[in-house]
């Protein structure tokens, strides 16, 4: 057995929080803001992201949020409604995560719209990686950030924060932790006794995915492969610019697929969201209007409601293998050993080496031999 090394955090995260307070602790003081770019699609590890948001914002700082919006619903012309009745230069926010690049390019295409219509806002990029696989998009990108006059990036690692201190120098770039570790010590994350199903292997399916690992070259008893249960499950959103399609998919996905094929979650759920206290907090905070504040609080409802199939599916496990970010978050703020595995590209260790390292439930390794000594110690450490 691999002799574990000496580590000190002693709750699991508590000083990779304080650090991303530290970090935004250079974002001005203001009353209201605006916050773009809401996850309204099933990646949990987003919703992770967006809550970590809203919480640092009105639990934090006391910020109301005036307006939100994903990027498919987005109103420019509500936007300036908001922005209009304001004397001061409201700042807006864009959502982090791992989508400032070529990868994923909806939203790194309403980041630019953004950047490129609101010359006269102050616009944060709340933290992200940053990855190019095209040096024309990455020029194009640093001709629009460079633009704008005031522009802050926040930035999750090491080689995101080196590509971008050398290409957005116009811009004040400030190195942070993903926003989802807002979310630790939350009583909402507490981690079930009776997890009896092995261990997880929760692996990502799309382009992020590293095809040099195979979970089905692992000895392991009781292994379930899988990712998160809204994909599992294939989780409907229905069409964002139809109310009719919204609603339909609404009622299929939460009175079929989170209900009747899924009795047990269900009723986990809402006894969870009963005694939520994020969620009290949330009904509490309003915006600046009466419709501003019930949309608000119908999509950040919606995230914590996603989060709990997280929450609920991680605590039927010992353990967990992951080669999502998110999975490797959600386990340290559940207290979950486990295994964290690279991606397809540096995402993963940047952000592994960067913050977590010394977290003595994690372990990061980058081969299949790997995995089940690294696993061995993870259970070990935190039994």
């Amino acid at each position: 057995m691999i002799k574990s090394k000496e580590k000190t955090i002693l709750l699991p995260g508590k000083e990779v929080k304080q650090k991303l307070h530290d970090a935004l602790a250079c974002i001005p003081d203001m009353d209201e803001c605006v916050l773009l770019d809401y996850p309204d699609y099933i990646n949990i590890g987003d919703h992770l992201i967006w809550l970590g948001s809203i919480s640092y914002f009105l639990e934090e700082r006391g910020i109301q949020i005036s307006y939100l919006s994903s990027s498919e619903k987005f109103s420019s012309e509500a936007l300036d409604n908001k922005l209009d009745r304001t004397s001061e230069k409201t700042a807006i926010f864009l959502n982090g995560g791992g989508n400032l690049g070529d990868i994923w390019t909806r939203s790194q295409a309403f980041r630019e719209k953004i950047i490129q219509t609101y010359t006269d806002r102050p616009i944060v990029i709340l933290p992200q990686t940053v990855f190019f696989s095209n040096a024309e998009s990455l020029k194009k990108t640093a001709l629009i950030f460079n633009a704008h006059p005031d522009l802050t990036i926040f930035i999750r690692d090491h080689y995101s924060y080196e590509i971008a201190i050398k290409h957005f120098h116009k811009c004040q770039v400030v190195l942070a932790p993903d926003m989802a570790f807002q979310l630790v010590g939350k009583p909402e994350f507490k981690r079930s006794p009776s997890a009896t199903k092995g261990i997880f292997y929760m692996q990502r399916q799309d382009s992020e995915k590293n095809q040099a690992i195979d979970p089905h070259q692992l000895p392991l008893k009781k292994l379930t492969v899988g990712d998160w249960s809204s994909y599992e499950n294939k989780w409907v959103m229905g069409g964002s610019q139809s109310r009719l399609k919204h609603f339909a998919a609404n009622l299929i996905r939460g009175g079929i697929q989170r209900g009747l094929m899924a009795p047990q979650e269900y009723l986990a759920r809402s006894q969870w969201l009963k005694n939520a206290d994020f969620k009290q907090k949330l009904i509490a905070t309003t915006a600046s209007d009466q419709a501003s504040s019930q949309s608000n609080l119908q999509a950040n409802l919606q995230s914590l409601s996603f989060i709990h199939a997280g929450i609920y599916q991680f605590n039927q496990y010992e353990a967990v293998i992951t080669n999502r970010l998110h999975g490797h978050i959600l386990c340290i703020l559940m207290g979950i050993p486990h295994v964290f595995l690279p991606n397809s590209y540096y995402k993963n260790k940047g952000f592994y080496e960067t913050w977590t390292k010394d977290i003595k439930l994690c372990q990061f390794v980058e081969s299949v031999e790997g995995i089940e000594p690294a696993l061995r110690e993870v259970s070990c450490a935190n039994s």
